[in-house]
């Protein structure tokens, strides 16, 4: 047993207390612009228009229901799940695939080939959006 689970704390030391308050006021400042639009998304526009910003109250969900009806969300969500879920499974299902065969399996290009899955990680993937969006824009699509 170390001397301090032996029940003796070490010091605050001041240092320690600072730099723990401008953590907590950073931590807070970059939250506080999300956590007020999330606040704000629940007031009613005309009592916003009457209260203005810095206003609490007028509270409803019809801002989000109305989004819901007006741009399909519901259909969409759906859209995307049928191309994110199997998209996501065949990826872990090989990924793992090749994860297991260069691990366990010594051969000339077992070294290359974990190189370029590790460098292929680092491309960021803003980069190859123009790529798949000319892609997909030349994948004829049936009439529908």
């Amino acid at each position: 047993m170390t001397a301090v689970s032996a029940g003796r704390r070490r010091p605050v030391r001041p240092a320690r207390v600072v730099l723990h308050l401008f953590l907590g006021t950073v931590a807070v400042g970059w939250l506080f612009p999300i956590l007020w639009a999330v606040l704000t998304s629940f007031r009613s526009y005309e009592y916003t228009a009457v209260n203005g910003y810095v206003s609490l109250g007028g509270w409803t969900v019809d801002n989000y229901v109305t989004a819901w009806r007006t741009a399909e969300f519901g259909k969409h969500f759906l859209n995307s799940a049928y191309i994110t879920i199997p998209a996501v499974l065949l990826t872990l299902f090989l990924a793992s695939c090749v994860a297991f065969v260069i691990a366990r399996f010594s051969w000339k290009l077992n070294i290359a080939l974990l190189g370029l899955f590790t460098a292929a990680n680092l491309l960021p993937q803003q980069a190859l959006l123009i790529p798949l969006f000319r892609m997909f824009t030349e994948i004829p699509l049936p009439a529908g």
